[in-house]
């Protein structure tokens, strides 16, 4: 009997089905420096750089900063615009101030106008603290990890991140760090100058407004080995006009509940000794209904609503770190998306 042969295997691939979807090679995963963070998402994917127009990619090149693996992180051209419009306001403010301290009609007045000219400066550099301590205090307590603005959110993250790891709060130029309120403090320093008012308050202007736009600088400052900060940095540390490590430092003894101020750091101890953050708390819980992060931690709510002194809040630090680790800690982590 004769056998027939099988058939011949070369025609086997021509009866196979199409592979479906499924059986499809995966994507390539693009590069670490490729714009594209995430998988295609139909009209809604932005355009490569390169099918880009050229007024677009000047005005992404115009509002995106700049990143440098290992160097600081710089403002775009936007940021350092508006952080440059702040610098030249307030130069003209104190082109002002000595132009009335040269103009004064007597000696006496000009010592005297410079003297309380020299007083506003300091009086409105130590009064920054406030709004960076308000600010601090918000990141800290307040803040939503599904803020609508992007810059919100990604501000208080990186608030939240930097008590898991306060040596990565990141290293940003000045123009980055004072971004966005620089786009609005300009106005009152060529306000207070058209309108041609005193030296003092001039003065006082350029203080306030000047450590207010310095605070992220210094802060950063505060969280750098010495040998990295530079200079000028370290010298104005030790003339009490930078936050230095060892002040800041009381801010991260958990709770994490006193020492919000990162300008000069000068209003720490007197808002603390007034009891200030508590009360603000309740305030702010009165108004609105919104109880602060901090509240989560017993021993401290018990201390905002009188039923322990300080002392005795103090005395519990120990119990209550280890609830604080045990139990805000992760869900913090958990909250904000922080690993490690």
């Amino acid at each position: 009997m004769k056998i027939q042969s099988a058939p011949n295997q070369v025609n086997l691939p021509k009866l196979l089905p199409a592979p479906t979807p499924a059986e499809s090679p995966t994507p390539t995963a693009p590069v670490a420096d490729s714009v594209q963070l995430a998988a295609p998402q139909a009209e809604t994917e932005a355009k490569p750089e390169a099918e880009l127009s050229l007024g677009q990619r000047l005005i992404k090149g115009f509002f995106q900063e700049k990143r440098v693996p290992g160097k600081e992180t710089e403002g775009s051209p936007f940021m350092k615009l508006m952080f440059g419009g702040v610098v030249a306001s307030g130069a003209w403010c104190t082109a002002k101030v000595i132009a009335d301290i040269a103009g004064a009609p007597t000696l006496g007045a000009a010592i005297g106008t410079a003297a309380l000219s020299a007083g506003a400066l300091a009086v409105g550099y130590v009064a920054a603290d406030l709004p960076s301590g308000l600010l601090h205090h918000w990141a800290d307590n307040y803040a939503k990890p599904d803020a609508k603005l992007g810059f919100v959110r990604k501000f208080a993250k990186q608030a939240q991140r930097h008590h898991f790891h306060p040596g990565k709060l990141g290293h940003y130029s000045v123009s980055y760090w004072a971004f966005p309120l620089s786009t609005v403090a300009w106005a009152p320093l060529v306000g207070a100058a058209a309108l041609g008012a005193p030296a003092a308050v001039l003065a006082g202007a350029v203080g306030l407004i000047g450590g207010m736009s310095v605070y992220g600088k210094f802060h950063q400052w505060s969280h750098m080995k010495q040998t990295e900060v530079p200079a000028h940095g370290k010298l104005l540390q030790k003339a009490g006009l930078a936050i230095d490590p060892k002040n800041h430092g009381v801010h991260h003894r958990m709770p994490w509940n006193s020492d919000y101020c990162i300008v000069s750091g000068h209003l720490n101890k007197p808002l603390d000794a007034i009891k200030f953050w508590p009360r603000y708390e309740k305030a702010i819980y009165t108004i609105t209904g919104a109880k602060p992060d901090s509240w989560n931690v017993p021993e401290y709510k018990d201390y905002v609503d009188g039923k322990i002194t300080k002392e005795e809040y103090i005395a519990r630090s120990r119990e209550m770190m280890k609830g604080f680790k045990a139990n805000e800690m992760p869900m913090r982590k958990e909250k904000w998306g922080i690993d490690g």
